[in-house]
């Protein structure tokens, strides 16, 4: 599934790092790739990660697909499809901050 990925998504081969936040005190990563985000929860209590859809997750406990929930993040207004993923301590996922007709 992830070369899968890689081929349907070039921000995931682009040679950059891309734009990573850690939060040392929760034990959480965040690497940003445009509008596509990779969550690592390392901590011990689960973390809400903003997200309209998640492309992968390393648990079952995150179900695949697009999100419907409210707005979160920077963005003023309502976006369709955005909402909260909820990452289980000791797992990471892969996320669209925003549906490809919402980017700008």
């Amino acid at each position: 599934r992830l070369a899968a990925l890689r081929r349907e998504h070039p921000e995931l081969t682009e040679p950059r790092f891309g734009h990573a936040t850690v939060d040392e005190t929760g034990r959480r990563l965040t690497l940003e790739r445009g509008p596509l985000a990779i969550g690592l929860n390392l901590g011990d209590a689960d973390w809400q990660v903003p997200a309209a859809e998640v492309l992968f997750s390393t648990t079952s406990s995150v179900e695949v697909g697009p999100l419907v929930g409210p707005l979160v993040g920077p963005v003023v207004g309502p976006v369709v499809g955005a909402g909260l993923v909820d990452v289980p301590p000791g797992a990471a996922v892969l996320v669209r901050r925003a549906r490809p007709e919402e980017r700008r």
